[in-house]
């Protein structure tokens, strides 16, 4: 499973409270599944910068 996501800065989106709820909107969205953002974290999802 992966989704893209783009963001104004070069550091890692899943490191950033921010973002979590952007991240699990995307997931939701694309795969129809319920991610709860509380439970995100980064042992547990890969990012990887493109470009």
């Amino acid at each position: 499973m992966f989704i893209e996501l783009s963001t104004p800065s070069t550091s890692n989106p899943l490191g950033q409270t921010k973002y979590l709820d952007v991240i699990a909107k995307a997931f939701n969205t694309k795969y129809s599944i319920n991610f709860d953002k509380s439970k995100m974290s980064s042992s547990y999802l890969i990012s990887e910068k493109i470009g």
